[in-house]
């Protein structure tokens, strides 16, 4: 690994949970953004799209599962006026906290069911 890779990871040991989780969804924004960028057909645009959010959705499923205060710090964070612009953001907080309170209880019946 070189020096400068090393950094990296050193930078991105040192980032709060809260940081971690902004730079996360940043990351992942901007990576949809580029690729429906980078394409002009529409279809492929399409496919772009529904790969980046299955992407998220599975990060979202990650972070969820392992660190739930990320989850939540997110839906707050979608609230701050200053983040307004990301994509797939709900108007309504409530609902958003609902709907992470709905996946929860849907977690604990799969690992109910399934012995995890």
């Amino acid at each position: 690994m070189h020096a400068a890779e090393r950094n990296q990871v050193y930078d991105a040991i040192a980032l709060t949970d809260a940081e971690l989780e902004e730079r996360l969804q940043n990351q992942l924004t901007d990576v949809h953004n580029r690729l429906l960028d980078a394409v002009t057909d529409e279809d492929a645009q399409n496919e772009a799209g529904n790969a980046t959010f299955d992407l998220m959705l599975l990060v979202d499923e990650l972070v969820e599962r392992f660190a739930p205060h990320m989850a939540l710090m997110a839906i707050e964070r979608a609230y701050d006026s200053s983040q307004r612009s990301e994509p797939f953001a709900s108007q309504d907080r409530d609902d958003d906290l609902e709907w992470l309170r709905q996946r929860e209880a849907a977690r604990m019946i799969r690992q109910a069911l399934e012995g995890d």
